[in-house]
């Protein structure tokens, strides 16, 4: 009977590490699914920071032309009409833990996930007519961008801004006139 005991015991508590949680953002130091997600991605995580690379031997740049991506921003209307119904979502799972006391067999939330997704609240203050705009991050990525620009070709892009010589343009959407404002103004403040 003992025996038949602790095999019961010893399959309990296999059950209990294999049924137990996966992952657990709270306590990841790196999160590395939060920084690539496309033209919402931080552009200092995906960009190159190598300068040499684009330094030829016996040549020096004399012009040049940068075709750039825009900031990381906001999502479209409607994605952010749909994101407005996630607390519905975040109460079904909570109350499927709470409530219902099961969770899955595989990928089950942390307690301390479980928390912050019950903390979670919608920005209000992103509303559709902000679609598509830059984030405060997108304006950063700029800001960077700018600068890491001047630091390569330092020869065509001195801290004084003469419009003789420089010209930017940009599509006519907003977001690709916001970063022309920033490379102007970054541009003519150095």
């Amino acid at each position: 009977m003992r025996l038949l005991l602790l095999t019961l015991l010893l399959a309990l508590l296999e059950w209990e590490q294999v049924r137990g949680v996966d992952y657990c953002f709270k306590t990841d130091p790196k999160r590395p699914q939060t920084l690539e997600f496309s033209s919402k991605s931080v552009y200092n995580r995906v960009s190159g920071h190598d300068a040499e690379k684009f330094n030829v031997p016996g040549c020096k740049a004399t012009k040049m032309w940068i075709y750039h991506r825009h900031g990381t921003r906001l999502m479209e209307k409607d994605d952010i009409e749909k994101s407005k119904r996630l607390g519905e979502l975040r109460d079904l799972i909570k109350g499927n833990y709470d409530k219902m006391q099961t969770s899955p067999d595989t990928n089950t939330l942390c307690d301390a996930d479980l928390d912050e997704l019950q903390k979670w609240r919608w920005n209000s203050s992103i509303t559709v007519d902000l679609d598509e705009h830059l984030t405060e991050q997108g304006y950063e990525d700029l800001r960077n961008s700018a600068k890491r620009y001047q630091s390569y070709y330092p020869e065509l892009l001195p801290r004084t801004y003469n419009s003789t010589y420089y010209r930017v343009r940009n599509q006519n959407l907003m977001l690709n006139i916001v970063p022309k404002l920033i490379f102007d103004f970054l541009v003519r403040s150095y």
